[in-house]
């Protein structure tokens, strides 16, 4: 609880720091801004139980790139990347900044490669059938959907659109796999109520792909504190988290165009630059 308070009041302070970064601008007074970003920033990296927020990082990023502090920038750009392992706004801006020091396009790829941890090796419980193995996916494209309590009403609908992904893109190597976070504990007012619902309706409406359980391991391995949206490529490792909800991040195109681009990547490529580091 103590640990929550605190961290609330650095998101208020990293606020302030950017509000008087924006006024610090407007004055012309670009070292001033500089420092509050900078402070920004640093509080942004001590936060532990709040959402990703890659803004303060592209505003000291945007800064130092107008002051021709070019290094500064790139890693102020890589940091907003690592976020969500993935951010566009961050990857155009490092693509433009290596062209201008003469970077080639794949120096920038090892990078951002570099950001994206590899999946734990850990085993899930299914609710129907035996456990299942991260590690037995390698060398296939893998949307994990870790669901931390949906509404019982938008529950059947986020399914839906699992499913809706699974078809689509079965044939090109996409699993699409459920993962809900001991739904013992949120689903239904009575423990057997929670216990039955999602076998029911993974049997009712024949869903193709794997219905998983965590008790928690994996939520703290991969730091999950809302339910999220998780890609993982060929060679094993995590390119997109999108927190919030399932739902709306199933429907962005960011998660549309990271998903294509999984799925057209050189698996053996992928692979040899991720055990490169």
């Amino acid at each position: 609880l103590h640990q929550g308070y605190l961290e609330r009041a650095r998101q208020c302070r990293i606020r302030c720091l950017r509000d008087a970064a924006a006024c610090q601008r407007r004055l012309g007074d670009m070292a001033t801004a500089v420092g509050c970003l900078r402070q920004a920033a640093s509080l942004q990296d001590s936060l532990r139980q709040r959402e990703p927020d890659a803004q303060p990082y592209l505003d000291l990023a945007a800064v130092c790139e107008g002051l021709g502090r070019w290094p500064e920038a790139e890693q102020a750009y890589l940091r907003a990347a690592g976020q969500f392992l993935s951010h566009p706004e961050a990857e155009a801006a490092l693509d433009r900044l290596f062209r201008r020091q003469g970077k080639s396009r794949e120096e920038l790829q090892q990078q951002l490669l570099r950001l994206c941890p590899p999946v734990p090796e850990i085993r899930l419980g299914q609710v129907r059938g035996g456990p299942v193995s991260l590690a037995a996916l390698r060398g296939r494209v893998v949307l994990l959907a870790y669901d931390r309590g949906a509404p019982d009403d938008a529950l059947a609908s986020q399914l839906d659109t699992l499913e809706a992904w699974q078809r689509r893109w079965a044939d090109t190597g996409l699993v699409v796999l459920y993962v809900a976070d001991d739904w013992l504990r949120y689903r239904g007012s009575r423990p057997e109520q929670g216990r039955d619902q999602i076998p029911a309706l993974a049997a009712q409406r024949g869903y193709p792909f794997p219905f998983a359980v965590d008790d928690g391991t994996l939520a703290q391995r991969l730091q999950v504190r809302s339910s999220t949206v998780f890609l993982i490529d060929r060679a094993g490792r995590m390119r997109l988290r999108l927190p919030d909800r399932l739902g709306p991040a199933l429907h962005t195109q960011q998660a549309a165009d990271k998903l294509a681009q999984l799925l057209t990547e050189r698996w053996p490529m992928s692979a040899q630059q991720g055990s490169s580091e």
